[in-house]
């Protein structure tokens, strides 16, 4: 029970009212630590092809283990600059 009342308060924390405004909040995190579609590809170990197809299509078709290694990713690099966690 513990469990799921610490998961369910996390999941109350994000505001979004679309996958598309998800897309939108990666696509701004990866352009404000200066990345480009294809360093974002190789930390994701994608080709830069699909990233391009995720980011035209506001990560809308991803799968959710894939926007979260990417929000991961993007995390990660965010933190090691000290900057804000999205």
């Amino acid at each position: 029970l513990e469990e799921y009342q610490r998961r369910s308060s996390l999941d109350s924390d994000i505001d979004l009212s679309s996958v598309s405004e998800l897309g939108s909040r990666l696509i701004r995190a990866r352009l404000e630590l200066g990345l480009d579609q294809k360093e974002l590809a190789q930390m994701l170990g994608i080709s830069p092809q699909m990233m391009n197809k995720r980011e035209k299509n506001y990560y809308q078709k991803t799968k959710l283990s894939q926007l979260e290694k990417t929000a991961a990713v993007l995390n990660a690099a965010l933190e090691e600059r000290g900057e804000i966690r999205m």
